[in-house]
């Protein structure tokens, strides 16, 4: 069953996180990891509202 869908609220801040089932490994190379990484930064930058306080890779 999915979770309910979150509430948002304007000018707080959101930890967003990604990781696999039952906490497993959700990339099987780096190059796998960089190339998601890369493409979730240009679309969260494009469709941002608010400013992105922080990016860590």
């Amino acid at each position: 069953m999915a979770r309910p869908l979150r509430i948002e609220f304007d000018g707080v801040f959101y930890h967003v996180t990604s990781r696999g089932n039952a906490r497993e490994p959700i990339f099987i190379t780096d190059t796998n990891r960089i190339v998601f990484l890369d493409k979730k930064e240009s679309a969260l930058i494009a469709r941002l509202i608010t400013p992105l306080v922080s990016w860590s890779k």
